[in-house]
């Protein structure tokens, strides 16, 4: 096998990353707009992929526009 391990995250690492609540991770992940591997158990949780991590904030980037005034 020559692919290689990357050390998943869990919900907390990616909600500290981020700046955001871990329930705000765990709702992008139930809603798929976040990929994610679901443990199956109350104690697993959910682990993220770094590279979907990566995926998901390029995909939002710059997706929030600001309101200019336009000189008269």
């Amino acid at each position: 096998m020559a692919e290689e391990y990357r050390k998943l995250m869990a919900v907390q690492a990616v909600a500290d990353y981020l700046g955001v609540h871990p329930e705000t991770v765990r709702r992008w992940l139930r809603d798929g707009r976040l990929v994610g591997i679901d443990l199956g158990s109350d104690s697993g949780g959910w682990r993220i992929d770094p590279a979907d991590l990566d995926a998901f904030i390029a995909a939002r980037r710059g997706t929030r526009t600001t309101k200019t005034e336009t000189p008269q």
